[in-house]
């Protein structure tokens, strides 16, 4: 199990790291019509050492893992707010649900398999 678990975190790592585009440019690109190209150049380079981007890739996946099993999932680039404060309300109403829907599944189930 904690096999599958690392290995799907490299997965999912690399898959994110791998996609188009990246956080410092998104941070960035708004001030594209404002800054002159060097200026420009500057604040992406400033934004890729923030997030540390330039770092060796097993450096971001044991960075972004230990956050990741701290509860630190980062900043959303959207709301600019801690992710957990985000995601946080809609959690305690998704396992509402799910252990809801558990207990009907076994109430159905159960008796129709001792059937």
């Amino acid at each position: 199990m904690v096999f599958v678990f690392f290995i799907m975190s490299i997965l999912l790592f690399l898959l994110y790291t791998g996609m188009p585009g990246d956080p410092a440019r998104a941070e960035v690109e708004p001030l594209k019509r404002t800054l002159t190209p060097e200026a420009f150049e500057d604040a992406y380079r400033e934004a890729r050492a923030r997030y540390g981007m330039d770092d060796p890739v097993v450096t971001r996946y044991t960075r972004w893992m230990g956050r990741t099993l701290r509860g630190d999932f980062g900043d959303s680039l959207v709301y600019k707010r801690p992710v957990f404060e985000l995601v946080k309300p809609p959690i305690g109403t998704t396992v509402k649900i799910n252990l809801v829907s558990t207990f009907l599944v076994l109430g159905v189930t159960i008796p129709l398999g001792i059937r």
